[in-house]
């Protein structure tokens, strides 16, 4: 094993692009796999609340990742419910409604990752308290005795 000081530059840019894939859409692969994906708290209340969030961002980034030209084309006021709609209803339900605080937190992450890039996004000074780790495949009890 490498130790941290024995690190080459080529093991920290390999370890840095895991942990913070370059692109929104680089992250959702991630996701995807059902690997970890160092993010930013969008709602403060909790890993739950955090989840629909996350669930709700990688569904926008799924839809329009690849399409930034697209929402750019629309007219400002348009753009959010473009966005939004990326989330189907039952992903919705499955999610348990989530609120519009919610949907709002979604929508805001899925955006500023599809246009400055993920790595840029989450590397922001501004939001550098608030980064988290998220991964598809939340721990439920569900199923269990």
């Amino acid at each position: 094993m490498t130790e941290i000081g024995d690190m080459t530059p080529a093991d920290r840019e390999k370890i840095r692009e895991e942990l913070y894939p370059e692109t929104a859409l680089d992250a959702l692969a991630r996701w995807d796999r059902g690997e970890s994906v160092f993010t930013v708290e969008m709602g403060g209340l909790g890993p739950g609340y955090e989840q629909v969030i996350h669930i709700m961002a990688f569904e926008i980034i799924r839809k329009w990742g690849a399409r930034k030209d697209d929402i750019l084309e629309l007219p400002t006021d348009e753009r959010f419910d473009a966005l939004a709609g990326a989330v189907s209803s039952e992903i919705m339900q499955k999610i348990g409604g989530p609120s519009g605080a919610q949907m709002g937190a979604a929508v805001s992450l899925a955006w500023i990752t599809i246009d400055r890039g993920w790595r840029e996004a989450i590397k922001d000074p501004a939001v550098k308290d608030r980064l988290i780790q998220v991964q598809k495949g939340f721990p439920s009890l569900e199923g269990e005795s």
